[in-house]
């Protein structure tokens, strides 16, 4: 199809290629069209026939090739996975990927239809939901049952919906995230003026640090590291922002959540004041979630220094997540794999062991707990561990030093973080 751009007082018509083959059946005059992220504005006139469109230019600019085109409130026909994305999935997989992000899921049809895929079962990868439309809104609640992580990609999310309503649906999902103990990421224009500049407006330091503050598990540059000319420098500048960011989390908003009502609150996770999206409800299983509460009030009030979670299959720390820790976690797992991806949790360093027998990993834990500054002689440590963390069941607390040794690591053995 072919959209006609009249522009200029001779309204001189100008052709511009769609790669999307029903747009005439999707939109109707007095619709509005977004070219290349809203930067060019077209409103529908006329729809002829099949393969023409007719607008009018409301704001104009330069069009590149390869810019995506955005139908705000119209209903968009498109698979959930093109045989490209089949293609690199199958690539990923080759290579070992931990997380798959799927563009524009509009419902959990899309999230199952990847898992569906040879391969992304039995290699354990998960995948991550792009919410980026008001449609991906709407069915929010079941494309969250479905998915291992949400990412608000505030791009085309803010072309989508109006522009004043993105800061309160970020809010909302990652309240809803933290409600259920899935990673949340926060991505799109976090440092966009470094693209060109060296140091970014001061407004761009205070998205990146209030992500931190709602509770956001990371956050995510693109067009900075992907064409900016100051890729390392956008790195460093929101690293110091989020390590600055945390340390007031640490200090004042996981303090008070802690606090007496506040944690037996947190079941229902309106931990600020911000309302779940619609239908989403903190479920889980209610004995895993039980010890990870009964961890997180333990170390309050024991002013424990780490907790460190035995695992193999990662899901204790989605229980753990929910109540949004204040002290570092340590998880240990033979699996690279979950290493890997818990790391997508905030404040978790994984530790990958050859062994999860207590008395062979827990002190190499210590040992390399000691050597990142995480914990010393003295320090105080809980211990979340179960026969099969399907149900960690057994918490436990020593003090380094007393109870557990700290001895150089074995240097036959490798250990990765």
């Amino acid at each position: 199809p072919e959209l006609h751009k009249l522009s200029g007082p001779a309204q001189t018509a100008i052709k511009v290629a769609v790669t999307y083959p029903y747009l005439s059946g999707a939109v109707k005059q007095g619709d509005v069209v977004l070219l290349d992220d809203g930067r060019i504005s077209l409103m529908v006139t006329r729809v002829p026939n099949d393969n023409e469109v007719f607008t009018q230019v409301i704001e104009g600019g330069t069009l590149v090739n390869n810019k995506g085109v955005n139908l705000p409130g119209c209903h968009v026909e498109l698979p959930h996975l093109t045989p490209k994305d089949v293609e690199d999935i199958q690539f990923g997989i080759s290579k070992n990927v931990e997380y798959i992000a799927h563009s524009f899921t509009r419902s959990a049809t899309g999230i199952n239809q990847v898992r569906e895929l040879p391969g992304v079962v039995e290699t354990g990868v998960h995948i991550i939901a792009k919410i980026e439309s008001q449609e991906g809104l709407d069915n929010f609640a079941n494309i969250l049952k479905v998915s291992d992580g949400i990412m608000v990609a505030r791009g085309d999310l803010g072309v989508e919906i109006p522009l004043e309503r993105v800061c309160s649906v970020q809010k909302r999902l990652v309240a809803s995230c933290n409600a259920v103990g899935k990673p949340v990421i926060v991505a799109t224009e976090l440092l966009d003026s470094m693209i060109h500049h060296p140091r970014p407006t001061r407004a761009e330091a205070s998205d990146v640090a209030n992500a931190v503050y709602d509770g956001a598990d990371c956050v995510m540059l693109s067009g900075e590291t992907a064409v900016g000319k100051y890729p390392v420098e956008a790195i460093q500048v929101m690293t110091r922002i989020c390590k600055e960011a945390e340390l007031d989390v640490t200090s004042s908003l996981r303090a008070m959540v802690s606090e007496g009502d506040g944690l037996a609150q947190q079941n229902n996770n309106n931990r600020r004041g911000w309302a779940l999206m619609p239908g989403v409800r903190g479920e889980g299983s209610v004995l895993r979630d039980a010890f990870a509460k009964a961890a997180i009030v333990a170390a309050r009030e024991t002013k424990a220094d780490m907790i460190i979670v035995i695992s193999r299959t990662g899901l204790t720390i989605n229980a753990l997540a929910k109540f949004f820790n204040s002290v570092p976690i340590m998880v240990l797992s033979t699996s690279s794999h979950v290493c890997q991806q818990v790391k997508l949790h905030r404040g978790v360093t994984p530790y990958l062991v050859h062994s999860l027998e207590r008395q062979s990993c827990v002190p190499r834990a210590i040992s390399k707990a000691t050597e990142l500054g995480l914990v010393g002689p003295g320090s105080r440590v809980l211990l979340l561990t179960g026969k099969d963390d399907m149900i960690a069941n057994r918490l436990e607390t020593f003090v380094v030093g007393e109870h557990v040794s700290i001895s150089p690591l074995p240097p036959l053995l490798e250990d990765t973080l």
